[in-house]
């Protein structure tokens, strides 16, 4: 149970990331 609470807090945590990142870039620059 530990492992899937800090997988699931992992993938917030980087759905998070990569929303803020597209908020405050163009998303012309953006080359994922």
């Amino acid at each position: 149970s530990v492992y899937s609470s800090s997988s699931v807090l992992a993938r917030l945590a980087s759905e998070a990331f990569y929303e803020t990142i597209h908020l405050v870039t163009p998303k012309e620059s953006i080359h994922l």
